[in-house]
């Protein structure tokens, strides 16, 4: 079943689908070299073709939930949350 991914909102935070130019913001860097793992630690920017793609993911994928974490002051996206319901028999 396809979700539909709900508005969330705390007292700072806004949790809503994101548009591919927030993925490209959230995404612009290689996280796997910005970690410091076995010495590596290098500034490396992700292609933006395969990070707005990202933006599709929940209405291609069946029991996926997937946010963009926005600063309520800015609207700044900061993160990116993804859940999946699993149902364990």
């Amino acid at each position: 079943m396809f979700l539909k991914t709900p508005q969330l909102e705390t007292e700072r935070l806004i949790l809503k689908k994101g548009t591919a130019e927030d993925f490209i913001k959230v995404y612009e860097y290689n996280f796997t070299k910005l970690r410091d793992i076995c010495g590596e630690f290098e500034f490396v920017k992700n292609d933006p073709n395969f990070i707005a793609t990202f933006a599709n993911y929940s209405e291609e994928t069946e029991d996926v939930y997937d946010w963009i974490i926005y600063l309520k002051g800015t609207m700044e996206p900061i993160a990116n949350l993804t859940a999946i319901n699993i149902t364990m028999n």
